[in-house]
């Protein structure tokens, strides 16, 4: 990992100012899927390029530090995304009460 890693201003405004050998917090939350949404939704929020785009950044910068890609494709992202979104929304909804007298 010679090469410097080139990315953009948003990008670096997430990730801080990295200069120590060992990774800080924000670079380790990059392996939960949490982490690495919230580092493709700040590109986003933050520059004028589609959803797509600022994936493939958070991507490299992921590959940068980690030596692998953490999805396949930006596909694979947005289907864990929702998997885990539809697993938190099942978390929060209120269980449907059971009747008191079923019909047997």
């Amino acid at each position: 990992m010679d090469s410097k890693l080139q990315i953009s201003d948003q990008a670096s405004q997430f990730l801080g100012h990295i200069k120590i050998s060992c990774y800080p917090d924000e670079v380790k939350g990059l392996q939960n899927p949490a982490g690495f949404n919230a580092l493709v939704q700040f590109i986003y929020h933050n520059s004028k390029k589609f959803e797509y785009l600022c994936y493939e950044e958070a991507e490299s910068i992921f590959e940068h530090y980690f030596g692998q890609r953490k999805y396949e494709d930006y596909n694979s992202y947005k289907s864990s995304l929702h998997q885990i979104m539809t697993r938190a929304r099942r978390k929060k909804a209120k269980p449907q009460p059971l009747p008191l007298f079923t019909n047997y």
